[in-house]
């Protein structure tokens, strides 16, 4: 995922998830590098400890603006925040060519954000069917094959487990 960031001056911002670590994340400021590790978050979500580089730092999001951070408090210093671009990322799990299974599972744990579909629609293969938000990221779940939206299980705001069955294609 790439942000556009201004925190002062404008910052060019790429951070993916860590390979095997759904709470570690790898970012890029520049040509900087940061591993980060979320320590603890608070029963709404929110970040309250993160490990950066291997130091640790008290962090509180005070202001969200459309759910991104607008002020971030990192180490006792608030900061503005402004996220100007968001370059989307589509993630679509990996199928075996041979049998298409209709069944779309969560990958990972989030919230579901927005449902592009309802019961009865014709979808193609590659078709977003459903926003997934993780880790403050916006996940598009694309739709694995040609086919008809049968059930959806899940509804905006509903929080998913890694493996919860989001919707049946036919």
């Amino acid at each position: 995922m790439k942000y556009t960031v201004r925190c002062g001056k404008k910052h060019q911002i790429k951070i993916e998830r860590s390979t095997g670590s759904t709470r570690e994340i790898d970012i890029q400021i520049g040509k900087k590098s940061y591993t980060v590790q979320v320590k603890e978050t608070h029963p709404d979500g929110t970040l309250r400890t993160i490990i950066i580089n291997n130091k640790v730092y008290p962090v509180q999001i005070i202001k969200q603006n459309n759910g991104f951070p607008s002020i971030v408090n990192l180490n006792g210093t608030p900061f503005d925040v402004n996220i100007e671009k968001v370059e989307s990322t589509r993630y679509q799990p990996k199928y075996p060519d041979k049998k298409v299974s209709g069944e779309i599972k969560s990958s990972l744990p989030g919230q579901i954000v927005t449902i592009l579909v309802k019961q009865g629609d014709r979808v193609k293969k590659d078709q977003p069917l459903l926003i997934l938000e993780s880790m403050k990221m916006e996940n598009e779940i694309l739709s694995p094959k040609n086919g008809v939206i049968g059930k959806i299980h899940v509804k905006p705001g509903q929080v998913v487990m890694k493996a919860h069955l989001l919707i049946d294609i036919s």
